[in-house]
Parts: C-alpha cells; structure tokens; sequence
C-alpha cells in the first residue's frame, strides 16, 4: 500500500514537471536584457519578451536598464502587432524614463510604429509630433521618420524599403 502511494506520487510529480511551462527564467535583469537583446538577433521572440519583461520588472531603480528593457520590448511588441501593449510600453518609457528618452529615443519609437505598418500610423505621427516638440532644435535628424510616414500615407513600398521599413 505504502509502495502504491510512493509510486502514484512520484508519477503525479513527473507528470505535473512535464507540463510546467517551459519558457526562460532569469535571476539577473543585466542578463536578462542580454538574452533579450540576442533572442532577437535570434528571432527568438519568447526569450526576447522574456527578458525585456524580467528587466523592466527587476531593474530596481536602476533608470537607464528599465529605458532599455522597455524600448526593447515596445519596439518587439509593435514587431508582434501588439500595438496596444507597445502604446502601454512606450507610454512607460515617456514617464518613467523621461530624462533618458533622447531624440535617438525618439527615433526608434517612430521607427517601431511605421514598421508594425499603416495600422499604427496614427502612432508614428504623434511621436513625430512629439519629438519636434521636445527637440524643435532637432529636428532634420526626424527626416527619414517624415518620409516613412508621408510613404506610408502613399502606399509607397519602395520608398518604405529604401528607408528600410519593409522587406527585412
């Protein structure tokens, strides 16, 4: 009887450990922006979400780490079509990170909104819009953003590739 309860344990375990989900754990957010960063050179995009969430989630204060983690994941979740999340995402990095978010910054949110397509649009011109205002001293490094969404508005593919929105 006691040998039937062993084994009808053990097998419960067993089974319970082959379900568990099988995605990445981390212990150190530096290492997880790491693994993030290269799941998707990768194209691994579990562990590149993975990490850019564990990152953001433990980076304890530490501001410049949370910026990356979360630029990191907004521009993979406009990659994905999680539009909304990546607006929640970028939304974090505008007020949690503020003082980091650069015109470079800027770029890069504007370069994720037109490359997810003419869905977010509508995105990528109010971050245009918001970077000239934070940076109307800067504004000729926004060019390529302008004509990604003036070809866009147009359907213009080669334009779009040329610039290199499409066609990776």
């Amino acid at each position: 009887m006691r040998i039937s309860t062993i084994a009808v344990s053990l097998l419960l375990t067993s089974l319970y450990a082959c379900g568990e989900d099988s995605s990445p754990t981390f212990s150190d957010p530096v290492n997880a922006l790491d693994a993030a960063s290269k799941a998707v050179s990768a194209k691994d995009m579990t562990t590149a979400r993975a990490g850019f969430t564990y990152a953001a989630e433990q980076s304890g204060g530490n501001t410049k780490l949370l910026y990356q983690a979360l630029m990191g994941l907004g521009e993979l979740q406009t990659q994905e079509g999680d539009l909304e999340e990546a607006y929640g995402t970028f939304i974090r990095v505008e007020t949690e990170c503020a003082d980091l978010l650069d015109i470079h910054g800027h770029q890069r949110v504007i370069d994720a909104w037109l490359s997810a397509g003419p869905g977010a649009l509508s995105e990528a011109k109010k971050a245009l819009a918001a970077a000239e205002k934070k940076f109307p001293n800067q504004v000729e490094a926004l060019e390529r953003q302008k004509q990604g969404i003036h070809a866009v508005e147009s359907g213009d593919t080669e334009v779009l590739s040329s610039l290199g929105y499409v066609g990776d």
